[in-house]
């Protein structure tokens, strides 16, 4: 064929453009032949032959078949089903290591919360990085140690009254059914709780295997936490130590190109997450703190240890709070008596209306732009998928990729970070020195004693 076109590209251009085909005998009837032609490359009209040709194009012929509203619902249901199925390998695949990849958040949250200390330490105290690493990290074991020392001391003085004390709160509740207009059924209902216990007491008899099992798993599972909290402490050191380094040397794997934005959006997911953290440390302080205060007022028992869940509970939004709050009502109720957990509970909604209509709008709006409907769905489905952990961790994560993919969208929800020199990460346009420097030159006397073991060994 002459010129450079294609078989497919002439035939679809003989076949669009009748107007430009010429017989053997030099007329212009119109006659489709594939004789002789003009190249679609040189010709002038292209453009205009392919619009207004015999043939329409593809996309135009499926246009006619396949509504708009369909294309498009199918367009996006097939890339949300990939971004599912993707997402759906990614927790298929942290399973295995699921202690490994809880204790690496929880080290970043608390790396987080240390890190304003390590860098006290390095300014105003002028130790160098291992020993402000060293002891921030030991003044953060000593208040969690501390916290639940205390607590844990009230627990084992105050449970067995506790235990007694419930047991003659059944005794009660039964004895005032006996007494009330339902008194009639009262043989029915202790034959009933008779029933139950026994069928209890033959399934555990007749499940001693399973339940012996059952308690090697939980002694397994005692070990991995031990383990957990191990590899957690290794990384929060190294994170206090080197985060910047780390965090360095996973950029230097990306293509050049896309070193900077991901730096920026990293810089930008991080004060998020350290705005954050630092806020809910505030909102479950002032949580503890009141229904603490409410509890040691009401003499209610275990009041340390309530004041200890209140606070890691409401790390949790919403949910947290809530749950632990209930823990102190039913101990008002089971030791104080209905009047005393009336008043507890008064107390509890108090402090949750204060933390939702309040604190949340007023220290979390400066710190997260995340809206009440996605942290509960968030909490909702990090439980589902990563129970207590999940939840502790999903609205953090939430908001860390929300400001990143904004920013990477064009969007910069802190425009400020780009005149600030003293922010995290070092100052703007600094990024290219700093991988410079992370490059390590080995020294002359080192390149020749490794090309003479490499001699050696060949």
């Amino acid at each position: 064929m002459p010129g450079s076109a294609s078989a497919y590209q002439c035939v679809i251009w003989v076949r669009n453009s009748p107007s430009h085909i010429s017989n053997a005998s030099g007329d212009n009837s119109g006659e489709r032949t594939q004789d002789t032609f003009e190249s679609p490359k040189t010709s002038t009209s292209n453009k205009h032959l392919f619009r207004h040709g015999y043939y329409r194009s593809v996309e135009k012929r499926r246009a006619e078949y396949v509504p708009a509203i369909l294309r498009i619902g199918a367009a996006w249901s097939w890339r949300l089903l990939l971004i599912l199925g993707v997402a759906a390998a990614l927790i298929w695949s942290v399973r295995p290591i699921y202690e490994v990849v809880v204790a690496l958040f929880l080290a970043m949250l608390l790396n987080v919360m240390l890190t304003p200390l390590v860098g006290f330490l390095r300014r105003r105290v002028k130790l160098n990085r291992t020993g402000a690493a060293a002891v921030g990290l030991l003044v953060g074991v000593v208040v969690v140690v501390g916290l639940f020392a205390v607590s844990l001391d009230q627990l084992i003085r105050k449970i067995p009254s506790l235990a007694q004390q419930t047991i003659q709160g059944v005794n009660s509740v039964l004895e005032w059914i006996n007494n009330s207009w339902v008194g009639t059924q009262s043989d029915q209902l202790r034959d009933w709780i008779t029933d139950v216990q026994n069928d209890v007491l033959n399934a555990a008899k007749s499940n001693s295997a399973y339940l012996a099992g059952e308690a090697l798993g939980i002694a397994v599972s005692t070990v991995g936490v031990l383990a957990s909290a191990l590899i957690m402490l290794f990384t929060l050191f190294f994170l206090l130590r080197d985060g910047r380094g780390i965090w360095i040397w996973v950029l230097r794997m990306l293509p050049e190109a896309a070193r900077y934005p991901v730096n920026e959006a990293a810089i930008r997911g991080w004060v998020t997450l350290g705005g954050y953290v630092r806020t809910q440390v505030e909102v479950a302080a002032i949580n503890a703190i009141g229904i603490g205060a409410g509890a040691l007022i009401l003499k209610v028992p275990l009041a340390i240890p309530i004041t200890v869940l209140v606070f890691l509970g409401s790390f949790v939004p919403i949910v947290g709070a809530f749950v632990s709050g209930a823990v102190a009502v039913f101990v008002a109720l089971v030791n104080n008596g209905l009047t005393t957990a009336i008043i507890m509970l008064v107390v509890v909604v108090v402090v949750m209306q204060l933390e939702s209509h309040v604190l949340q709008p007023w220290l979390m709006s400066s710190a997260v732009s995340i809206h009440p409907l996605a942290v509960v769905l968030s909490v909702s489905v990090g439980t589902i998928i990563g129970g207590i952990p999940g939840a502790l961790f999903a609205v953090p994560l939430v908001s860390f990729v929300n400001v990143v993919v904004l920013y990477l969208h064009g969007h910069d929800t802190m425009p400020l970070l780009s005149q600030i020199e003293d922010r995290p990460g070092g100052p703007p346009g600094s990024l290219n020195e700093q991988i410079k420097a992370s490059y390590r030159v080995i020294p002359g006397w080192e390149q020749e004693r490794l090309t003479e073991e490499a001699e050696g060994e060949s």
